[in-house]
């Protein structure tokens, strides 16, 4: 899902605390600035910055001390269809799906099986530029100082996606660990150091240590039928109805499809800790690199 093209997608926040519970309309929520916000005015902004947007459906949950407080959807799942959007419909999760895969990697750097400063090359059966689809590496030595570290925090040196580039051909553009560049092909080749160095399917993996631990029902890393009945197709710019995309395979930089429910589960229990020794937490949520442009 690229973000230039589809209007309809989540928004988390993490609000600094909320009230006890109460009826969703009278919870209050306090926001980073200060201000608290009850439920019925956070549904009254949701629906005037859809408007302003013209944006068909939007998903919103607001996560207070490790648990989903306010989880709410608007608007349409599909506007020719005139279906509504509801929190347990199937959206792309996209680049969301990043999280849920670097949660995975630190089940298993705490596993003892994944080492984050250890060169990737230690990994991998053969230098990676004998695999066909990272040839164009060949004469570029730097691949060898990759680290899982900075596969997962972007500063690989890598491009968003090759494809993006005139000649379509892989480089790295600047030294790696050096500073930011978000980038899907580093996240595909961590994705392919689990596969082909460790010999771990990333999809199941995936299922067990997330989506089946968070109860994340209706997430899946490939297409399934049952989310048939109850899934967003997003618009472009235009209005143009979107195909939902089917996805056969997993794919670690955004084949994921969830829903709101389950995404919100996700966060909260990440907030919490949840499957993760202290240390592993800390270090997915610590500052890696500092951005400076």
């Amino acid at each position: 899902m690229r973000v230039r093209d589809v209007l309809l997608g989540f928004i988390l926040l993490l609000p600094a605390c909320a009230t006890t519970p109460r009826a969703p309309s009278e919870a209050a929520f306090v926001r980073a600035d200060g201000v608290r916000l009850r439920g019925d005015q956070v549904d009254a902004e949701v629906t005037r910055l859809m408007a302003a947007g013209r944006v068909p459906g939007l998903a919103l949950a607001l996560i207070a001390d490790g648990e989903p407080r306010y989880v709410r959807a608007y608007g349409y799942a599909d506007v020719d269809e005139q279906r509504a959007l509801d929190v347990n419909t199937v959206m792309v999760g996209a680049s969301f799906t990043k999280a849920a895969f670097a949660y995975t990697v630190m089940t298993l750097v705490d596993d003892g099986v994944i080492d984050l400063d250890r060169p990737i090359s230690s990994y991998l059966p053969r230098p990676l530029p004998e695999y066909e689809n990272y040839r164009d590496l060949a004469d570029d030595p730097r691949w060898r100082v990759w680290t899982p570290r900075m596969l997962l925090s972007h500063t690989s040196g890598l491009p968003n996606w090759r494809w993006l580039r005139d000649d379509r051909k892989l480089r790295i553009v600047f030294e790696p660990g050096s500073r930011y560049a978000y980038s899907g092909e580093g996240i595909t080749i961590m994705q392919f150091l689990l596969e082909d160095g460790l010999r771990l399917e990333v999809g199941a993996l995936m299922q067990e240590r997330v989506f089946d631990r968070f109860g994340m029902r209706r997430t899946s890393m490939t297409w399934r039928d049952d989310f048939r009945p109850n899934f967003a197709r997003g618009f472009d710019p235009d209005g143009k109805n979107l195909r939902h995309p089917v996805r056969n395979t997993a794919d670690a930089a955004g084949s994921m499809d969830t829903t709101i429910t389950d995404f919100a589960a996700f966060v909260a229990g990440l907030q919490r800790g949840v499957g993760l020794s202290d240390a592993a937490r800390a270090e997915m949520l610590s500052p890696q690199i500092a951005i400076t442009s």
